[in-house]
């Protein structure tokens, strides 16, 4: 078979009006609800214009809302480029045009910068490279050619601190890895095996293995020759108890391809879309499990690809886009954007804070929402005052409401030693902070509450905030900007960032020892609390 290229709130929360869906209904049964009470995310594709050389620019990573109200680049480049959980790094593949075997496997912020490489000699399968979870390791296939024997293939997981290579051995068995995908929790690998195995056609079977190599397991498909057919495309779900996949029988060149979902050992394996002579891939799950999204193109040829989305049952085919031939929209993921404060703030819900010194501030939508969420406040009234500095009381204070906000009960406000602190509004969210082990002093004895805190200082208290909440370590993944070398808070610069706590100035800059502004801590504030949100440990206002 050819392929086709600690205490929370229990008060329950308010349900949001569901997202008006602009899309034609072109099947029996209505289209799944879009999360209406979180961010419903965004599906991540790739626009393959079909004329243009792979190894040339031209195929851009988009994203699209699940209604297709609203389209986003997010990176324009090369085809086969996987892009990192955060959305700012990249992986594509430099290859010899007359060999066709991998020159080097390139790493680069999604603005080029920060490019390094791995050299190969040797066939390298980037269409399915996968990031961990956390961005902190990528993976992906080596093989030496492009139709490899069992001996020749394996895995190769990469350190992005470290940029170092672990070989992880495949089973004998298998003769071909591609679409390689990791797990949600981090520790399995799927993976579609392919080879024409003396079959008439190419077959595929989807294993699944320990992400050391070990407790490997195929789930589906089979290369019997009295009975062979083809599982492809394995998808894992949000909550990595499930995996959907493609799957064809013998004669799928007339049928097409059929969309199934399987228990995670391969168990309970049920059709979700029958074959109908398309051919689908590029299978991708919502963020709340209840849809999937895929390309499909009724040629097989990929000249007429657009992006669908169905329920996980089989109800409500929807197409999201339609692009003109040759363009061809390939599903990469489905995930919410890191920086995203839709869940927090969701559009149209929000109302305007009423300050008259915020309009045509770049940060007046963060300014509103972070006042209706309570988690900051005007300087008067009617001023915000959003160019001011945020000094080290004021951004205790912001700290303490969205702990409380988040379910945490904060301890009295008893004296931490400090002695200039007596006379400040901030003295108490100082002290229970510091209680907390959140903030610190300057010395055993001054907190200086009226210095103004840089951009450096505040991520390491957002990082150590969510940190408390959640009871959980954010991951520092990868060296994510270049000006904050030798920062005493680059560690958690780079762990904010990953996270999707800031987007940094740009890119590849962060300014670490630019002072904050209210305007942009008000931003800051809504994307750790759209996390927290989507976490279901904030609960929006009535």
């Amino acid at each position: 078979m050819t392929r086709p290229d600690q205490t929370r709130r229990t008060r329950v929360r308010r349900r949001l009006p569901a997202l008006t869906l602009a899309l034609a209904l072109v099947a029996t049964g209505a289209a799944p609800a879009l999360a209406a009470d979180t961010d419903p995310g965004v599906i991540v594709y790739t626009r393959n214009p079909g004329d243009v050389a792979a190894d040339e620019r031209g195929h851009d990573l988009v994203a699209v809302t699940p209604d297709a109200e609203s389209f986003q680049t997010l990176y324009e480049g090369w085809s086969g480029v996987a892009l990192s959980p955060s959305a700012r790094w990249v992986v594509r593949l430099v290859r010899d045009r007359e060999t066709e075997n991998a020159n080097a496997v390139e790493v680069s912020r999604t603005d080029g910068s920060g490019l390094w490489r791995l050299p190969y000699d040797r066939h390298v399968d980037l269409t399915g490279a996968t990031w961990s979870p956390d961005g902190a390791h990528l993976a992906y296939a080596v093989a030496d050619g492009d139709a490899p024997t069992a001996d020749q293939v394996e895995i190769h997981v990469v350190d992005l601190i470290t940029r170092t290579v672990a070989v992880v051995p495949v089973p004998d068995e298998v003769a071909g890895v591609i679409d390689l995908r990791w797990s949600p929790d981090g520790d399995w690998f799927v993976f579609d095996d392919w080879a024409y195995a003396g079959l008439p056609g190419m077959h595929h079977i989807v294993w699944r293995m320990r992400v050391d190599g070990t407790e490997a397991q195929s789930l589906a498909g089979s290369r019997d020759g009295a009975a062979p057919s083809s599982a492809m495309d394995p998808a894992w779900s949000p909550d990595g108890r499930s995996i959907a996949f493609t799957h064809a029988d013998e004669d799928e060149s007339s049928t097409g391809l059929a969309l199934w979902v399987m228990d995670a050992d391969g168990e309970n394996a049920r059709e979700v879309l029958p074959a109908t002579g398309d051919w689908i891939y590029g299978l991708a799950w919502s963020p709340d499990g209840t849809q999937l999204a895929m390309s499909r193109d009724p040629s097989g040829l990929q000249d007429a690809t657009s992006i669908w989305r169905v329920g996980v049952d089989g109800s409500g085919l929807v197409r999201v886009t339609q692009p003109p031939p040759p363009v061809r929209h390939l599903v990469d993921d489905w995930r919410h954007l890191s920086t995203s404060t839709r869940a927090a703030c969701p559009p149209g819900e929000v109302p305007d804070s009423g300050f008259t010194d915020t309009s045509g501030h770049p940060h007046r939508a963060g300014i509103d929402c972070a006042t209706w969420l309570g988690l900051a406040n005007g300087r008067s009234e009617h001023t915000y005052d959003p160019v001011r500095p945020v000094l080290r009381g004021q951004l205790a204070t912001f700290l303490a409401r969205l702990l409380e906000a988040s379910g945490v009960a904060l301890p009295p406000p008893t004296d931490q030693g400090f002695t200039d602190v007596e006379a400040s509004h901030h003295a108490d969210a100082i002290n229970q902070l510091a209680e907390l082990g959140i903030v610190q002093g300057v010395t055993d004895t001054t907190y200086e509450p009226s210095w103004a805190t840089n951009r450096a200082q505040m991520a390491a208290l957002l990082v150590r905030t969510y940190e408390y909440i959640t009871d959980s370590a954010l991951t520092r993944a990868a060296d994510e900007f270049d000006d904050d070398d030798g920062s005493a808070h680059e560690a958690a610069i780079d762990k904010a960032a990953n996270a999707g706590l800031t987007g940094g100035h740009s890119v590849s800059s962060y300014q670490p020892i630019v002072a904050v502004k209210r305007g942009q801590m008000a931003t800051f504030l809504t994307r750790i609390a759209n996390r927290l949100v989507i976490d279901g440990r904030i609960i929006l206002p009535e």
